[in-house]
């Protein structure tokens, strides 16, 4: 007997001890006797208790090897507890152990749940060794070489092959239910073991609660201590039950992968001397062909029986539209049902024929295309295109299956509904016919399905051994068809289809050609328009004005020839730009507005010249040269050496001064204010001898003054001259240089320059008055007395 027995049988040594105690003090003991009854059972308690430590306790036996013959003598012990407890399992005995009779019973519950599962112990101890011999009985086969023998010798045909391809699937298959059963397992056994050490957890606490208390109410829990027991051992059970089956899933799994690697190494020797000869595809084909001839001839004979099916339907209505009896309109409404059945039943048995030769018509390719595969006659382009062909058909052929499956399923729960009506006894013999029609197309309905289950899924199994067959083929890849593999894809992208317009494919090869032939063609262009525009110049035949805008107008017309060169190069319509039409009137109306607008403007500029390149302008109060008009905005260069570029629409929007809109001869104005008293025609003669020593002022016309207004403080003189403005030399220059010279003769002639002055005139006719002020202490003013 292991731990847990014993610590259910002291539980219920403790259990009885306790219950006697309680009886004597109800006997009406004296307290001092009760009392030392008391200290001697919770004695005997703590000396029942196992002495197990915690490590014992979290660690349970559930991984501990068993025989065969202990789990045995395990059922047998607990078969004569549960006797002798359903003997005693009367009220008599619960009220002696003061609990109820369902308490009394859950221990025999508990014990019955534990025989269920020594009994399943005992079912995967003999599971295991099943096991165990199978495994060493494959691997002596292995050794001896006996596990890959062939019944027959080499060559072999098509259909030998197919064989051991299916046997290769299923084995397949086998090992990935096998991984799949042993996760289960093991998940399983780790929850077995959480519940023996909450159960373990759950005896501590109960017997921490029941050395705590000292009164009568040790005796439930005395019995919950028992069950709990029970519980603990049962958990055991169960963890070891669970254990058993995942080391059973291990053995499952590891005979499934030396299946698996038996039947890898057969497919692979039997690939190896494989030979399909034309007699052997011929014979495939012809028995096909067969096939579809006598599909062909069934579906003639279907055609005809679905018609007279369809003839009685309508007959059926019209009676039924016709008559007021209700028995009858019920006896015709059962009859139109089994009419319309059959019908369907017949519609879709023809549309299963018609899927069927279609799917014989799939397998005659699928064929031609393994013959080609295995014969190694074959391009790589050839292979891709039928595995991408295979596979979009094993995907649709899957879809269809399930479709059918479903089905299936459903008429055959119809046809359950159907037999129950006539069992029925309430309905009539007649009603009762028509029902039995009604099941009868429905069966025929039923039984005609598998066959196109079955046709799909060979045509399916047909596809999946392809599909291998490729990716061997594909493995055994050289360099030179990984390159050839990288540049068809290459291809293939480059000749991806974006848009298609007026019957012309616009591809992404197309689209990056013309971008290259665009990006090009600009930096040829600007090539030739820079030389032409310095031919130009050098020549002197044109302006710099005149050379700059001839030269952006053939840049222009060369990007426009260029993108209709590109266009025309990859055959790009022009239509395949209407489609963006709306798209670019949007944008213009919104957020290309300003910018069409700037660009407009600046053609304008280009042809009314208004203003030109080397114009000497004034923007408000900044002014600079015009070295350049662009598409969108004018490059101005100030007498700072700053650059300003000003949009093209602003020099027709706003009040510009062209200083060199005609010529380059500008007037300029100094003012000069002479004191009063100083002879004007001396002054005059002195501001123009200033103008004329300078070299930069013109000769004609020739310098002048005016006299322009007699001020406050003196005489206001304007000199005027003109001036030659190039970009080298500026107004202001010139100004500064003649208003030193002028300062110069000024001093030297004793002219001075008048500045403000105020005369005070003092009324002298009778004597002055003066007044001393000063401050006194407290800050206020005091007069002072001389």
């Amino acid at each position: 007997m292991d731990q847990t027995a014993g610590r259910e049988n002291n539980g219920e040594a403790c259990f009885v001890a306790a219950s006697g105690q309680e009886n004597m003090k109800n006997r009406g003991l004296p307290m001092k006797i009760t009392n030392l009854f008391w200290i001697t059972a919770i004695t005997l308690l703590l000396l029942c208790l196992p002495c197990t430590s915690p490590a014992e306790e979290e660690e349970p036996e559930a991984t501990v090897a068993i025989s065969q013959e202990a789990v045995e003598a395990k059922i047998q012990e607990l078969q004569d507890k549960i006797i002798v407890y359903s003997e005693n399992g009367n009220e008599e005995t619960a009220r002696e152990f003061g609990i109820t009779v369902d308490q009394l019973k859950e221990r025999s519950d508990i014990l019955q749940e534990e025989v269920i599962y020594l009994n399943r112990q005992l079912t995967a101890l003999k599971k295991k060794e099943s096991l165990d011999k199978e495994k060493a009985l494959l691997q002596e086969h292995i050794a001896s070489g006996e596990a890959l023998h062939l019944e027959t010798a080499p060559p072999y045909p098509v259909k030998v092959y197919d064989t051991y391809f299916d046997r290769l699937e299923e084995s397949i298959r086998k090992k990935e239910a096998a991984d799949l059963a042993l996760s289960i397992a093991v998940k399983a056994a780790g929850k077995s073991k959480e519940k023996v050490k909450s159960a373990t957890r759950d005896i501590r606490q109960l017997r921490e609660e029941l050395s705590s208390r000292s009164d009568g109410d040790q005796f439930p829990l005395n019995w919950n201590v028992t069950i709990q027991l029970l519980r603990e051992k049962l958990a055991t059970e169960v963890a070891r039950f669970q254990e058993l089956v995942a080391e059973n899933s291990r053995l499952e799994q590891a005979l499934a992968v030396m299946r698996l690697d038996i039947d890898r190494q057969i497919v692979d020797r039997v690939r190896e001397h494989l030979i399909f000869t034309q007699e052997e595809y011929d014979r495939i084909i012809a028995d096909i062909e067969v096939k579809e001839k006598e599909l062909q001839e069934a579906t003639d004979s279907l055609l005809k029986k679905q018609q007279k099916y369809e003839l009685q339907l309508h007959s059926g209505q019209r009676q039924l539209e016709k008559t007021s009896d209700k028995e009858n309109a019920a006896m015709l409404t059962a009859e139109i049902a089994a009419a319309d059945r059959w019908r369907q039943a017949y519609q879709d048995k023809l549309e299963s024929n018609e899927a069927t030769q279609q799917l014989c018509t799939l397998q005659k390719r699928l064929w031609k295309y393994r013959f080609a595969v295995l014969d190694e006659d074959f391009t790589r382009e050839d292979l891709a295109k039928w595995r991408q062909e295979a596979m979009a058909e094993g995907d649709r052929l899957r879809m269809h299956l399930s479709i059918q499956q479903d089905l299936l399923r459903d008429m055959l729960l119809q046809r359950d509904g159907l037999e129950e009506k006539i069992a029925d006894e309430h309905f009539g013999s007649d009603l009762k016919s028509a029902y039995r029609s009604e099941l009868e197309a429905l069966t025929f309905h039923v039984e005609s399905l598998p066959g196109y289950i079955i046709a799909l899924g060979v045509t399916n199994q047909l596809i999946d051994r392809f599909l291998h067959e490729v990716g061997m083929v594909r493995e055994q890849v050289t360099f030179g068809e990984i390159a050839w593999q990288i540049s068809r894809n290459a291809a293939s992208i480059w000749s991806y289809e974006i848009v298609a317009v007026d019957g012309y494919s616009v591809t992404l090869g197309k689209i990056i050609t013309a971008l290259a032939i665009f990006l090009a063609g600009i930096l040829i262009s600007r090539r030739i328009t820079r030389n032409i525009h310095a031919n130009l110049r050098r020549r002197g035949t044109m302006s710099e004005s005149a050379a700059a805008v001839t030269e952006k107008l053939i840049h222009y017309f060369l990007i426009l020839i260029i993108v209709l060169f590109a266009m025309r190069i990859v055959n790009i319509p022009l239509t395949a730009f209407a489609y963006l039409g709306g798209a670019v009137a949007i944008g213009v109306g919104f957020g290309a507005q300003k910018l069409l607008g700037n660009f407009i403007s600046g053609f304008i500029l280009m042809a009314e010249q208004p203003v030109k390149v080397g114009d000497l302008v004034q923007m408000n109060e900044q002014l600079g040269w015009i070295e350049d008009i662009g598409t969108r905005a004018t490059m101005v260069r100030t007498f700072s050496n700053t650059h300003i570029l000003v949009p093209n629409s602003y020099f027709l929007e706003n009040n510009i001064i062209n200083w060199t809109l005609n010529d380059n001869n500008i007037r300029c104005e100094i003012r000069v204010g002479v004191s009063y008293g100083t002879p004007t025609d001396q002054v005059r003669d002195l501001l123009v001898r200033a103008a004329s020593d300078h070299g930069l002022v013109l000769a004609k016309p020739a310098p002048f003054v005016w006299l322009s207004d007699f001020g406050d403080n003196a005489l206001i003189l304007d000199l005027l001259f003109w001036i030659t403005i190039t970009p080298n030399i500026g107004r202001q220059q010139i100004e500064s240089d003649v208003r030193f010279h002028i300062d110069k003769i000024f001093r030297e002639e004793g002219i001075i320059v008048a500045f403000p002055q105020r005369d005070i005139h003092l009324n002298t006719s009778s004597p002055l008055q003066f007044e001393l002020v000063k401050k006194g202490k407290n800050g206020r003013q005091e007069n002072f007395q001389p």
